[in-house]
């Protein structure tokens, strides 16, 4: 009777899991994919003081439109120096500042003066901007000579991007438009998305960013005086 107890007791309590063999198993593969295309379009123009939102500029005369392509120049403001008496003082006038409506509320407001730039490419390559006065301010009569054009107070903005260009806080122009000046270097790893470069970091510092210096010497006559900018994305920081 003990044996057989033993027996039982051992058979109860025995710790060895039981194992089931699986006759067979199967795989098989699923796919996943994914496809880029260059970004041919443009980009809108954003609102300054708040780079989420898209604006519509409402200068007069109306700015040149941006640049299609993954890398681009969105916007670019007019700059407007006003009207003025003739005087035989230096003097410096500043550029008013941008006027636009925003689209989600329909407002219109004044907002810094500024280029807008995006690099949509992927490769974080880096690229450089350069602005390029195309002479002298002059007149149908009258060329504005030593007359110096002044950006400054540059501020970077984006609305997403944290990984941050550089940029020129003071530009002069070359009034004889024989060279260029620098306005953003974004070395490779940076710019990548879509940038805001200010002239001024507030409205209020904005209101004197944009100057011009008209010497006492310069030979003034009544009369309508203009110039152009040009504004180049470069697909190379050097």
């Amino acid at each position: 009777m003990c044996f057989l107890l033993a027996v039982l007791c051992l058979t109860v309590f025995s710790p060895e899991p039981l194992v089931y063999s699986a006759d067979w198993s199967s795989t098989t593969k699923s796919k996943a994919d994914l496809t880029y295309t260059k970004n041919a379009g443009g980009t809108k123009p954003v609102d300054p003081d708040h780079p989420g939102e898209e604006i519509v500029p409402e200068t007069v005369p109306p700015a040149n439109p941006g640049t299609p392509g993954p890398l681009s120049i969105d916007f670019a403001s007019n700059i407007q120096f006003g009207s003025h008496e003739i005087t035989g003082r230096t003097e410096t006038y500043y550029a008013a500042l941008t006027p636009v409506k925003v689209l989600a509320s329909g407002a219109s407001k004044k907002v810094a003066n500024y280029v807008q730039v995006t690099d949509n490419r992927g490769t974080l390559g880096g690229y450089r901007l350069t602005v390029k006065q195309n002479g002298q301010l002059r007149s149908d009569q009258t060329v504005l000579e030593g007359a110096e054009m002044v950006l400054l107070n540059s501020t970077l903005k984006s609305a997403t991007n944290k990984k941050t260009p550089r940029n020129l806080k003071k530009i002069v122009l070359d009034a004889s438009g024989k060279s260029a000046s620098d306005v953003i270097v974004a070395p490779a790893g940076t710019g990548a998305g879509t940038w805001l470069n200010t002239f001024g970091s507030s409205t209020e510092q904005a209101k004197k960013s944009i100057q011009v210096i008209l010497p006492k010497e310069t030979k003034k006559q009544a009369g309508h005086y203009r110039t152009t900018l040009t504004w180049e994305m470069i697909d190379s920081p050097y």
